[in-house]
């Protein structure tokens, strides 16, 4: 530009170390490192990267999603840290609905507590190591934080960010299902552990208390 004799703007957040880019920035240019040589090893981790990632779902083959709670195979507790810690990490999101996952020592703590084969609780998740795998069930505390949803004109809510109903009647609505309407109830008869029913919807409309998975003729 300046051969040319145009003029131009700066951006003066390309100058602040606020921001991650001006910090790598500033620390290749302080350390004169080999920008060709940077990219060539960001390259080969993409592809390492797109590996586990690869052999992760090959390992997970066999998953089942069984009404908000999660069984993953027990070849996951074989599999090295990283897989684990990848297959894991994505159960988590899975059950919470979350953007992102939990990293670092709170993740390696859960980790470490699966592999010695103790239950652990993470991010509102409760992890369970069995004979079959690895149950990840939504903790009942953390559902019971979830704000209630109520019932749009479409007969439609949303609620813990993961569980979407359908046909519910005007002014209903939706929070974690109470001990009590579960103490009145045969819960055992729908196949899932007490811990998983306490976190699953509750509908409170016209006076009543519905749990769609043991009212299954509600609507």
């Amino acid at each position: 530009l300046t051969a040319r004799g145009l003029g131009w703007s700066d951006d003066p957040t390309n100058d602040d170390p606020g921001f991650d880019r001006v910090r790598v920035r500033q620390a290749i240019a302080a350390l004169d490192l080999p920008v060709p040589g940077l990219a060539r090893s960001a390259a080969w981790l993409s592809e390492a990267r797109a590996a586990l990632a690869d052999h992760a779902a090959t390992v997970a083959e066999g998953v089942e999603a069984d009404r908000g709670m999660l069984l993953l195979p027990p070849a996951v507790l074989a599999q090295p840290a990283e897989t684990r810690r990848r297959l894991i990490a994505a159960g988590l999101r899975w059950v919470t609905g979350a953007d992102y996952a939990p990293r670092g020592d709170d993740l390696s703590r859960l980790l470490a507590a699966l592999a010695a084969g103790t239950p652990a609780t993470l991010a509102g998740v409760i992890a369970r190591p069995r004979a079959d795998g690895v149950a990840l069930l939504r903790e009942p505390a953390a559902a019971a934080r979830a704000p209630a949803a109520e019932a749009g004109a479409d007969g439609s809510a949303v609620w813990d960010d993961r569980w979407r109903l359908l046909g519910l009647p005007q002014g209903a609505r939706v929070t974690a299902t109470p001990p009590a309407a579960l103490a009145a109830r045969d819960w055992r008869g729908a196949g899932l552990p007490r811990v998983a029913l306490l976190a699953a919807p509750a509908v409170e409309a016209g006076g009543r208390t519905l749990l769609p998975l043991l009212d299954p003729g509600a609507g």
